[in-house]
């Protein structure tokens, strides 16, 4: 019930999104006029305005703005608020199945209510929504639900989530192999499932409009030059003017070289990869929920290699700490609620004037001893330095060997 009064507010006082309506030539992220298509079943038209962004928000959001054509005025902000709530209701519905996880290992009441308000509503969930992209948030809950499930030894659940978490949002390829690595027995069946439910949404989309589905999915592979302040590529690149249209600054500050656009998104997945592996030689002995803390790092890393990084793109980082804080740490989660202030700081001093070069600074300042951190935590936790969150102060790691209470709820499970 809170889930659902919580994604019905947010929804109804959501602003409409910039992204969310506008052209729909290539490249084109703006799924408005494809849910509209939808929604009055235009099967047709809704391949043609297909956006850059997989299948599954876009069908999951037709129906509710189905009822904000009967129910409301029908305008695109009508739509937009209509679609919204499903995809805030996801984020809902994983905080309230990590409260019930976390009441039963009996941690702290604050750690409790702190965690679930997190995922569920956090700096960047509205910033998600004022940018109008609400599949940002049902992508990170089903990755982070994919982890979760595979932890609980479900490779079936675990590869579908994948799969609905994938053909959403391209970039949770990023959470297949921590996905996979949760799951001991039956990781290649996890990875199958997954690939099989993917395919499965997004081969009609091809199918229906095959040299738009190839044309946009090549653009959000392979991004231009351009590069915002918020990664470690901006300081290669020169200031170039903004291009301004009603809504506020619509292109990057900074021109990169074309070289360093043109890796960058493989980079990002090389790179998730390569954390990956280096992970596996401590599968069999951390628990199955670190997987969450290594999800975290990739998405993390994911932010500081992409030369478009918007606020938002941390949303998905941020619910994978949160949840492996919760579920793997006692006490309160320091470390998300540390790097919750630090992203709202950036996200006030971006909207207040400074300067681009030192945004840059400050964000580099703390997302790389952060992605520091958290690399120590996954990958040598006992030898994180006393003092750091995560190490043998306030919020002590639990062992990597399951405690007779974690072995119970799984049995009983």
């Amino acid at each position: 019930m809170a889930a659902i009064g919580l994604a019905a507010l947010l929804a109804a006082r959501s602003p409409l999104g910039p992204d969310y309506s506008g052209p729909v030539h290539p490249p084109c992220d703006c799924p408005g006029a494809a849910i509209r298509a939808l929604a009055h079943g235009d099967v047709h038209r809704f391949l043609e305005a297909q956006p850059v962004m997989g299948p599954v928000s876009l069908a999951l959001r037709a129906p509710f703005a189905a009822l904000g054509l009967h129910l409301g005025d029908g305008s695109e902000r009508t739509l937009y608020r209509f679609g919204v709530f499903p995809c805030l209701l996801a984020a809902g519905l994983l905080g309230a199945f990590l409260f019930a996880r976390m009441r039963e290992r009996r941690r702290a009441a604050l750690a409790c209510l702190l965690v679930p308000a997190l995922v569920a509503f956090n700096p960047l969930t509205t910033r998600a929504l004022n940018f109008g992209h609400p599949e940002e948030i049902l992508a990170a809950a089903l990755c982070v639900a994919a982890v979760l499930a595979a932890s609980r030894g479900r490779p079936l659940p675990a590869g579908i989530l994948l799969g609905l978490a994938i053909a959403t949002k391209q970039w949770a390829l990023l959470a297949a192999l921590p996905a996979a690595f949760a799951e001991r027995d039956r990781p290649v069946r996890l990875l199958a499932v997954g690939a099989v439910t993917a395919a499965l949404l997004m081969v009609p989309m091809a199918l229906g409009d095959l040299h738009r589905f190839v044309e946009l999915n090549r653009g959000a592979g392979i991004v231009g030059a351009g590069a915002m302040p918020t990664n470690i590529w901006f300081g290669f690149g020169h200031d170039v003017p903004v291009v301004l249209h009603a809504s506020g600054p619509s292109s990057p500050p900074r021109a990169i070289p074309e070289a360093l656009g043109a890796i960058s998104h493989p980079l990002v997945l090389l790179v998730g990869a390569a954390l990956a592996l280096a992970w596996w030689p401590r599968r069999r002995t951390a628990a199955p929920e670190d997987a969450l803390l290594l999800l975290a790092l990739i998405l993390l890393a994911r932010c500081l290699l992409d030369p478009l990084t918007n606020s938002y793109y941390h949303l998905p980082f941020l619910v994978a700490l949160a949840a492996w804080e919760g579920l793997r740490r006692e006490g309160p989660p320091l470390i998300t609620v540390t790097a919750s202030l630090f992203l709202g700081l950036t996200i006030s001093f971006a909207s207040g004037g400074v300067s681009l070069v030192d945004l840059n600074r400050f964000y580099l300042l703390w997302t790389l001893p952060l992605a520091a951190l958290l690399a120590m935590l996954a990958y040598a936790p006992r030898r994180a330095p006393a003092g750091l969150p995560g190490s043998a102060w306030s919020g002590r790691i639990i062992g990597a060997r399951r405690c007779p209470e974690e072995e119970v709820l799984r049995w009983r499970d």
